[in-house]
């Protein structure tokens, strides 16, 4: 419903008229068959486990990095990877029409299950590499990852929001 408010401020609605619109489509979304709340259940948790295979495939891929380079250049890394992870999941989310609290879910999901494949990845790691990868804080890994994933996301919300209140304001000013 996010992406419906500009293109019916584009045709010159008034802020009133989608304001009832609005109100009507979520009251239609109440009145939904429970087959179709069943289907979209479904296509979320779908889409939460894609999310969470992909983040683990993500982090297992940065085993080598973890061993290989040193602490700078894996921070440098894990922060690119993370950002960019954020940016797809941030775009995934916003494409579809799922409810506020199904964005909440995944990205506290993601980053909860982010922490556990990073403690795992820890463990293996330290295993293979001893002594050499005791000199890196995996709670420094955790949170440099988590910020980094979810900063996009916040970016971007914080983006559409202040775009939205720009145009309330120019709407209530004319």
């Amino acid at each position: 419903m996010q992406h419906l408010r500009p293109k019916l401020e584009k045709r010159g609605w008034t802020y009133e008229e989608i304001r009832k619109i609005e109100e009507s489509i979520k009251k239609g979304e109440l009145k939904k068959n429970p087959a179709i709340r069943i289907a979209d259940k479904f296509m979320f948790i779908v889409f939460f486990l894609i999310i969470t295979l992909g983040n683990f495939l993500l982090v297992v891929s940065l085993i080598p990095i973890l061993i290989t380079f040193g602490t700078g250049i894996t921070y440098m890394f894990l922060i690119l990877v993370a950002i960019t992870f954020g940016i797809i999941i941030s775009i995934l989310l916003n494409s579809f029409e799922f409810a506020k609290h199904h964005h909440y879910i995944s990205i506290i999901g993601t980053i909860l299950f982010s922490v556990f494949f990073l403690i795992f990845v820890n463990n293996f790691v330290t295993k293979i590499a001893g002594v050499i990868y005791k000199h890196r804080n995996p709670i420094f890994l955790i949170i440099a990852y988590a910020g980094a994933f979810i900063t996009p996301y916040f970016l971007f919300k914080t983006y559409l929001f202040y775009k939205e209140k720009k145009k309330v304001l120019a709407k209530k000013i004319q």
